[in-house]
């Protein structure tokens, strides 16, 4: 007769069920049978005389389908976090050069992001752009701005001061008129532009456009550095509201085109319903008859 009652048994499934037969038919010749039981990581287990082959079994499985899934979340765990610092940093990347990637894809695509069409058809609209400037900035709109807007596969219809406005007495009316009958003012700033209280009263006449017809936007060229600081509060107000594009800019057209109206194909005869100054609207008419 033995005791082994005392010993480390394994509690391996497999081995405890032949284990617990032999204990079984061994009948007296084990004198402790029933103070048997297996040890699993120095903890004391079950009887093995207590023993049940299906409930380990099912055990097994389950530990076996728990190892076999930790398994297969291990990529999911490990991809998930590297996904969501991408997200991040995506989001933050998208905040930070939002209008770049906006100029960009214009530019290259023709199509504003995540970006409403500011300039709805407005056919009664006759000019795309009215132009502000100073006298001594004509050349650079006559000779480089005008040019490059008003050539090309869809040029925009552009009203300039020396060509289309008349040299009439009543040259404020004209210029409110045009600034009604056009879908966006360009103010060309340089210090003498400032200097200018009839520029001055260009940029505001197109502020308060803008404040009326929220269809109307006013985009600031800026030839010169300006400390808005010594600025006239109300001309501060007109700039704040207004897109602001930096000649010298190494994507100064591209900001340009994207800050204004699309081109429109002007084949069509177009007439804005409040251009009451005769002059101006032969003036333009013999203009357009000249784009088309």
């Amino acid at each position: 007769m033995v005791r082994l009652g005392h010993n480390s048994w394994t509690c391996s499934c497999d081995y405890l069920g032949s284990f617990q037969d032999w204990l079984l038919a061994s009948g007296s010749f084990v004198m402790d049978r029933e103070d048997v039981r297996c040890y699993k990581n120095q903890s004391a287990g079950l009887y093995v005389l207590e023993f049940n082959s299906t409930a380990c079994a099912n055990h097994s499985a389950l530990t076996y389908y728990k190892a076999e899934f930790a398994g297969d979340y291990v990529p999911v765990m490990i991809l998930a976090p590297c996904i969501f610092i991408l997200l991040i940093l995506s989001l933050v990347l998208f905040c930070v050069y939002n209008s770049e990637m906006k100029i960009w894809f214009y530019s290259r695509y023709g199509i504003r992001l995540f970006q409403r069409n500011n300039y709805p058809a407005e056919t009664e609209k006759l000019f795309d752009a009215f132009l502000s400037y100073c006298k001594k900035d004509e050349a650079f709109v006559s000779q480089m701005l005008a040019p490059e807007l008003e050539d090309g596969t869809y040029p925009h219809r552009l009203c300039l001061r020396y060509r289309d406005l008349p040299m009439a007495e009543y040259v404020a009316e004209a210029i409110s008129e045009a600034i009604e009958c056009s879908r966006c003012t360009v103010a060309v700033i340089s210090e003498q532009y400032l200097k200018s209280e009839w520029c001055i009263y260009e940029l505001k006449a197109a502020h308060h456009e803008s404040q009326i017809n929220r269809r109307h936007r006013v985009i600031v060229v800026l030839l010169d550095k300006i400390s808005f600081k010594e600025l006239d509060s109300d001309v501060r107000l007109c700039l704040r509201s207004a897109s602001v594009v930096h000649w010298g800019d190494r994507r100064f057209w591209e900001k340009l085109r994207f800050a204004m109206p699309e081109a429109r194909l002007h084949k069509d005869s177009v007439n804005c319903k409040d251009f009451k100054t005769s002059s101006l609207r032969r003036s333009s008419i013999t203009n357009s008859v000249k784009l088309v």
